[in-house]
């Protein structure tokens, strides 16, 4: 049986961002049945993200935005985009909570020690409302001017992870 792994994620600069809404507006693709809120980009690279997890874990949501407010709405809405979320589940944490302590608390009570990533886009390049709280190798960051999640973005993660490793192996031999 195969353990969970949490993805936390933010809506808004993760799944879209600026450069999405100004694409979405100047071609019209309400039109082609897209939506302004999701950039399928932004999916793309979440379901490669997912899909590499899913290898080794059961893969569950816990949105920590606004969105969360009616997630049965969110769930169709990212469903009908395409993420790849028949296995997963969607988690409501603290509407009105500080994101980053209400992520360390859901991860306290599930006594989750390493099965979690943290996906949150930046406000003005800073992540105060997450990095007091959450390790920072647990963290991707996105930019929420920029283009969301994108496969840029996880490869750069997963050197980062990997370079810290060698890092820390080549401390040891030492």
């Amino acid at each position: 049986m195969k353990n969970d792994f949490y993805i936390f994620i933010a809506f808004n600069g993760v799944l879209n961002s600026k450069v999405w809404f100004k694409k979405f507006k100047e071609f019209k693709l309400a039109e082609k049945g897209y939506s302004c809120a999701i950039c399928p980009d932004n999916i793309i690279a979440l379901n490669s993200l997912v899909n590499k997890i899913s290898k080794r874990y059961n893969v569950k949501f816990v949105f920590t935005s606004l969105w969360r407010m009616n997630i049965a709405h969110t769930k169709k809405l990212i469903v009908t985009n395409g993420l790849n979320a028949s296995d997963a589940e969607f988690i409501i944490i603290g509407r009105d909570d500080i994101r980053g302590l209400s992520i360390k608390k859901f991860i306290d009570d599930k006594k989750l020690i390493k099965n979690y990533l943290v996906i949150e886009p930046t406000v003005e390049g800073e992540l105060s409302d997450i990095r007091p709280y959450i390790p920072s190798n647990k963290i991707i960051q996105t930019d929420t001017n920029d283009f969301g999640l994108t496969e840029k973005i996880l490869a750069e993660y997963f050197n980062k992870l990997k370079n810290e490793k060698v890092r820390k192996e080549e401390e040891k031999q030492m």
